[in-house]
């Protein structure tokens, strides 16, 4: 079975000079202009795009790797390391796909992390907040032994994800009712829900303005 192991790196031999090379690096990345903090800056990007190019060609496509991490030979991927072999080379179990996006009355639709774009035949484009239909309906049970408060903070900082990634109101109340499912699933009372909604005002983001934009992007195999 191909597996991800996960391996607590606290304490471990290597965590400091980690944690050094971590702060000495990332820095480096505001230079990258293809970089991505987050999927809720990817959507920015795509609303701040110059309209006069991107309406010339609306077509989202996505590019990853079918199961990256499982499928790299490890002795390999040392030996190349080592020997710093040129990007071009390319292993034969390495293999890319190519995500088309679907047609709908509204336009060209397409998912991207954890939101959905679709783009209009003129370029104008909207965004909704998305999760993988394989994805369960899993969150910390409302038994669990972690602080109330901490419990609360993640039904927030979702709620917060599913406004930010949902360019109308529409949307984005669509996704919190589901939200509210996945947290009864989970032993979360009506009141525990119903208090979580009441997000200050300052908490919120201003609405997604609709601009156009097309986005042709190499992502690496995320879950859910």
């Amino acid at each position: 079975i191909k597996i991800r192991p996960i391996v607590s790196n606290i304490n471990g031999p290597t965590q400091r000079i980690s944690w050094l090379l971590s702060k000495t690096l990332k820095p480096l990345l505001t230079s990258v202009p293809t970089h991505l903090e987050n999927s809720y800056e990817l959507i920015k990007r795509i609303q701040d795009g110059d309209s006069n190019n991107n309406k010339t060609l609306p077509y989202p496509c996505s590019l990853d790797v079918v199961s990256l991490y499982t499928s790299i030979p490890i002795q390999e991927a040392i030996d190349n390391t080592v020997d710093r072999i040129e990007h071009s080379t390319l292993h034969p179990r390495i293999k890319f796909e190519i995500e088309k996006p679907t047609a709908s009355p509204e336009g060209l639709s397409l998912s991207l992390l954890d939101f959905k774009v679709t783009m209009t035949t003129n370029g104008e484009s909207s965004f909704e907040f998305y999760k993988k239909p394989a994805k369960k309906p899993l969150f910390v049970h409302h038994q669990s032994a972690l602080p109330k408060r901490s419990k609360t903070n993640f039904i927030r900082n979702e709620r917060r994800r599913i406004q930010q990634r949902c360019s109308t109101q529409i949307t984005s109340n669509k996704h919190d009712r589901d939200f509210d499912n996945i947290l009864r699933l989970n032993g979360y009372p009506e009141r525990t829900i119903h208090e979580t909604k009441h997000l200050q005002n300052h908490q919120r983001d201003p609405k997604h303005r609709q601009k156009s934009g097309i986005i042709s992007k190499s992502r690496s195999s995320q879950t859910g």
